[in-house]
């Protein structure tokens, strides 16, 4: 398969900057919870950051 691409630049797009970020504050967030003595497995803290990842991503709008 030859896919060529065509971005000009390499900035990455509003959806992907979305996702990393909510990712990056889920993290945080989690963190916060477990100084509260909140304690889970870190499976569901994995499953937690990824599913708001993908909801900031969804909900995002794509550049038009």
């Amino acid at each position: 398969m030859n896919h060529t691409y065509t971005q000009p630049t390499a900035k990455p797009t509003a959806k992907v900057a979305a996702t990393g970020i909510a990712g990056s504050v889920a993290i945080v967030l989690i963190w916060i919870a477990g100084q509260f003595g909140i304690d889970m497995p870190a499976e569901v803290a994995a499953a937690i950051t990824a599913i708001i990842a993908f909801g900031a991503g969804y909900m995002k709008k794509s550049e038009s």
